[in-house]
């Protein structure tokens, strides 16, 4: 037993014990995989990294965390799935499952090339999610652009506020640093929504 990583939560979570299948590095993505994962609030919970068959029982490997700063893996099983999305590429789950308290598996165990207890295998059928006329995956481009733009417009600011300050030996001229901190603090704000939500849809 392991106690949960996650901020605000303690509780003891369970690692299992057998190896399992992961996707090859550079191979696409099939059935769910790298679908968003969501409680039935609405509420980001993960993304799946693949869907895992061992014996009888079927699991759905959802990624949770921030990466680089914390990454788990944990098996939920299929019968906490509620619904599937695939317009808005949207995995849901039953209102009593808490993703954190799922089965935790061990990064060691992962095999990418070979025999594996745990096998990536496509996933049963699920009921269709309820959503309104039109959703689907927003266009993410214009949001990825702003990203770019807010970060680079920031740097060359930052630059400039930098040279000025320096050649004209004014202390006061340091004050202008809070334009480019603001410019920057706005790309990572938005690249942090892009990396919560990848495919977040139109729906409510």
């Amino acid at each position: 037993m392991l106690r949960s990583s996650h901020p605000g939560i303690s509780v003891d979570v369970q690692r299992a014990r057998w190896t399992y299948e992961v996707p090859k590095a550079g191979s696409g993505s099939t059935g769910l995989e790298e679908y968003l994962v969501e409680a039935s609030s609405g509420t980001p919970a993960g993304k799946v990294m693949t869907v895992l068959r061992k014996g009888n029982r079927v699991y759905l490997a959802v990624e949770t965390g921030t990466p680089p700063f914390r990454r788990d893996l944990h098996a939920v099983p299929w019968e906490a799935v509620e619904g599937v999305d695939h317009a808005s590429l949207t995995v849901r789950l039953h209102p009593s499952v808490d993703v954190e308290r799922a089965l935790l598996l061990d990064p060691e165990k992962g095999i990418e090339n070979g025999p594996a207890e745990a096998v990536r295998t496509d996933p049963p059928a699920a009921p269709p999610l309820t959503v309104d006329a039109g959703s689907g995956p927003a266009d993410r481009a214009e949001s990825y652009a702003l990203t770019f733009a807010l970060a680079a417009v920031g740097l060359l600011a930052l630059l400039a506020v930098v040279v000025l300050a320096s050649l004209a030996e004014s202390t006061g001229l340091w004050a202008l640093l809070v334009l480019p901190a603001a410019l920057l603090l706005g790309a990572l704000v938005s690249g942090y929504r892009l990396f919560r939500r990848p495919y977040e849809g139109t729906r409510a």
